[in-house]
């Protein structure tokens, strides 16, 4: 039982390490603008429109898989 809930633990991390870096690296169909926009975004503090996009992305990519 927990070495299935250290797995499945394990494909949750990887599966939002990498939805966090397609969220990163092409947000919006790779506009830069946007990236720029992303970046700028996490960096001067503004983590709720991060989440909320996260939550959005994570939610498509769940639901399309």
């Amino acid at each position: 039982m927990s070495s299935e809930e250290s797995r499945i633990a394990d494909e949750v991390a990887q599966t939002k390490s990498r939805l966090y870096h397609q969220f990163l690296l092409c947000p919006f169909n790779s506009s830069i603008q946007n990236v720029y926009m992303g970046l700028k975004w996490l960096s001067e503090g503004f983590h709720v429109h991060g989440v909320i996009l996260l939550l959005i992305f994570t939610r498509k990519f769940t639901f399309t898989r």
